[in-house]
């Protein structure tokens, strides 16, 4: 069902804003972005791209590197929602 793929897309962006929250370096803007994400066995991202950017290269970059940095999932994600797709917003 189409609800499975909601659960790890939320879970994706939980684990984003909390690593985002940790990062002191992170600027406080808002942003919208959609991104693209690889997920491997471990339960972590391997790779993040934008695919529809913030408009800013350097929020960009910090957004995908922060999901490559991540914790991994609590939970793996069955093979065919390994690749997904993410809107990650926020808010000032």
């Amino acid at each position: 069902g189409g609800g499975t793929g909601r659960y790890y897309t939320g879970l994706l962006q939980r684990n984003f804003f909390e690593a985002l929250a940790r990062n002191r370096k992170a600027p406080l803007d808002e942003f919208s972005v959609v991104v693209r994400v690889w997920i491997g066995d471990d339960g972590r991202v391997q790779r993040a791209r934008i695919v529809d950017s913030s408009g800013n290269a350097e929020l960009d970059r910090l957004i995908e590197s922060t999901l490559a940095d991540m914790l991994p999932l609590r939970e793996v994600p069955p093979n065919n929602l390994r690749q997904v797709q993410l809107r990650l917003n926020r808010r000032a």
